[in-house]
């Protein structure tokens, strides 16, 4: 425990060392729209086109007008989405009926018609959703497949499952003052949607101002401070595949339900989510999720303490561990037996779980925990009053080293 690390004397402390990366440093913007998959499966190499791309909760439509004629150039279907009513979004905003129609008068090429209907006819799971751009009015984020089934069902063409390639929520925000409670709540509840309306290679795109996604946090502090986005988006099968600056090139209009422009600090961030497990891509260790706890091992002689490095700990744990986890034990702490009452001196080990290509979830990693415990009892005695506690929360991979040089 922590009270034992403060008041028994540190025998031996070992560390594994920490590798910092350094962050991204392309940019997001929708002057420079990015139309082919980052994250893609098994394509022998190739990239990809995005064939559709859903933007959710749009403010007054304008990043949708924005970005729409380079979509329409390259045969991309666009569908532009915000909550309000038709009548409740012309009376919010000025530009609701220019954007709209701007929107709409930008059109697929009948070539790219073609092939749309072909891949629907042979493949009902396909989308159909119509050939030009859409503006779908009532649209709520958080509940995609229902209420985006009935705006196609009521347009002209629609055919089997809708599915995404790209879906896009700007700045997403509760209505009027919000604390982190309920902002976690409504991007919790979109990723879950998202989720469901993805294809398979398909990616989720997230703009959040600075320090609200959790990305950047250095401490748990900072990570407790922010809406935790990549926890959330775990529980969801979802992987934080990156985080890049965005720039919005479009008029940001609407502050708290108004038209009225918003603040989203010096640099605001694109979070880019893809589903666990996309054709084995390795996640950088940068943007992993770990849950980590401690394991409590008894030194009854020399032998086991010899044989038990943290090397050999990690090596141990990681062959019992599903493919897409990885274990690391960056620190053990030798407690002597006369500082804290014991029998035997002890070693206490950090074990991590990080999400390497799967996500990471604290249920998850407490079966890991409990496989981790049972396996060790292979190779010595654990101090049973410190066995079955549950692991951490979640927490990104760049937060370990402060964790590690607070706690030891």
């Amino acid at each position: 425990s922590q009270d034992e690390m403060q008041v028994g004397k540190m025998k031996k402390l070992s560390q594994n060392k920490f590798v910092k990366k350094e962050p991204t440093t392309s940019h997001s913007n929708n002057g420079c729209l990015q139309t082919k998959f980052q994250y893609q499966g098994n394509t022998d190499g190739e990239e990809q086109t995005i064939q559709n791309l859903l933007i959710c909760g749009d403010g007054d439509l304008s990043y949708s007008a924005s970005i729409a004629p380079k979509l329409a150039d390259m045969n991309i279907q666009l569908t532009a989405t915000v909550l309000e009513s038709e009548e409740e979004h012309q009376k919010v905003y000025k530009n609701s009926q220019f954007n709209t129609k701007s929107i709409q008068s930008f059109k697929l090429n009948n070539k790219h018609k073609q092939t749309l209907m072909k891949e629907s006819t042979s493949n009902m799971n396909d989308v159909s959703i119509g050939f030009k751009q859409n503006v779908f009015f009532g649209i709520d984020a958080t509940d995609l497949t229902n209420n985006l089934k009935t705006a196609f069902e009521q347009g002209e063409h629609n055919q089997g499952k809708i599915t995404f390639d790209r879906i896009q929520f700007n700045f997403p925000h509760w209505r009027g003052k919000a604390n982190h409670k309920y902002n976690r709540v409504l991007l919790n509840d979109f990723l879950e949607s998202a989720s469901k309306v993805l294809s398979e290679n398909g990616e989720i795109y997230v703009a959040l101002c600075e320090g609200q996604g959790g990305a950047t946090a250095l401490n748990l502090e900072e990570w407790r401070q922010s809406w935790i986005a990549s926890t959330l988006a775990a529980e969801h099968g979802l992987i934080l595949a990156n985080v890049v600056p965005f720039k919005p090139l479009y008029d940001l209009s609407s502050h708290r339900g108004v038209d009225r422009p918003f603040k989203v600090g010096k640099i605001p961030k694109l979070y880019i989510f893809t589903k666990e497990d996309i054709s084995n891509r390795i996640v950088d260790e940068q943007f992993q999720l770990c849950c980590s706890h401690e394991l409590h091992v008894l030194l009854p002689d020399q032998n086991v303490r010899e044989a038990l490095s943290c090397q050999k700990v990690e090596k141990i744990i990681q062959n019992i561990l599903p493919d897409g986890i990885i274990v690391k034990v960056p620190v053990q702490n030798i407690l002597d037996k006369d500082n804290i009452g014991a029998d035997t001196d002890m070693v206490v080990y950090l074990i991590v779980y990080c999400g390497e290509t799967k996500a990471m979830t604290r249920q998850d990693a407490d079966i890991y925990r409990a496989q981790t415990e049972n396996e060790l009892l292979n190779y010595a005695s654990l101090r049973e009053n410190r066995r079955g506690r549950l692991v951490s929360r979640p927490f990104p991979y760049p937060v370990l080293e402060s964790m590690v040089h607070n706690l030891y």
